[in-house]
């Protein structure tokens, strides 16, 4: 039910995914050390249980990609509405961590152009490039070093660090051989692949709709993913930054059926005065 999915996506999606990583078994022992409510953890570890069928059995990648066989539609189209539920919760997961890719790319790129623009004004001043990235290495490292021992070094804040410094290493050859220029060279393929990423996720945040539409038809789902992907802070992030045409022409028509829903309440609302007089 809409309930247990809440639970896995609100309350233990950590845990689901530490255990996955580490290769624990997620049952209801498990689940209890951190749900104390003993039919709730109980609940959990079976909602788990399908969560993980549903997973092997729907491809998501395959959907996303926009290649769903007919027969991973039709059993979409045919399923009970809480498999139709942990589906639509599968597929906003991938999209969700795609996009969380994505924006963090976007601002690791952004940092490393101010350094790049650093750089640039340092080397037409004498300096030497590699000097110049040497030292952003070891700002990078000093920092990492420094929110490490404030146990204040967030994964997210880590991955950008280790990100940015593999960037710079991956320059630094460039700039011993071709100084800026060379290292530009190399940014500038850093973006490119970045704006190939960008359009890919675009794709699969389209053919997201796509399938539904072809699964649901304009069914409650369809509203369901308009209001998910607005509500959570990631997508609505990334749909803001980088627009989503599907998301767009789906939000417009849950804003008409609100509207109509309203307008229905307002006739309903005169004719029980009527009624009344």
């Amino acid at each position: 039910p809409p309930a247990l999915a809440d639970y896995m996506q609100a309350i233990t999606d950590t845990l689901r995914q530490e255990a996955e990583r580490l290769d624990i078994e997620v049952d209801a022992d498990l689940v209890k050390q951190y749900i104390q409510n003993e039919q709730t953890a109980g609940d959990f570890a079976i909602y788990y249980e399908l969560y993980k069928k549903y997973k092997s059995d729907y491809k998501v990648g395959d959907i996303l990609s926009g290649n769903a066989g007919e027969n991973i539609i039709k059993r979409a189209e045919n399923a009970r509405f809480d498999e139709r539920y942990t589906l639509l919760g599968l597929l906003l997961e991938a999209v969700d961590r795609e996009a969380a890719q994505v924006l963090a790319d976007d601002e690791d790129l952004t940092v490393i152009k101010h350094t790049l623009e650093e750089l640039r004004d340092r080397s037409g001043e004498g300096e030497q490039a590699e000097d110049i990235l040497a030292e952003k290495l070891e700002d990078i490292a000093n920092e990492r070093e420094r929110l490490t021992a404030s146990n204040s070094l967030s994964q997210y804040k880590d991955n950008s660090l280790v990100h940015r410094r593999a960037m710079l290493e991956k320059f630094l050859p460039a700039a011993k051989l071709g100084g800026f220029g060379a290292v530009r060279e190399e940014y500038l393929k850093e973006v490119a692949e970045f704006k190939s990423s960008l359009s890919e996720t675009g794709r699969h945040f389209d053919n997201l709709f796509i399938f539904c539409e072809k699964a649901f038809g304009s069914g409650q789902e369809l509203l369901i993913l308009v209001t998910e992907l607005a509500a959570d802070p990631t997508t609505a992030r990334y749909i803001s930054s980088y627009g989503c045409e599907e998301y767009y022409k789906h939000d417009k028509s849950l804003m008409f059926y609100e509207r109509r829903l309203e307008i229905i309440n307002e006739l309903d609302k005169l004719s029980e005065q009527e009624d009344n007089q």
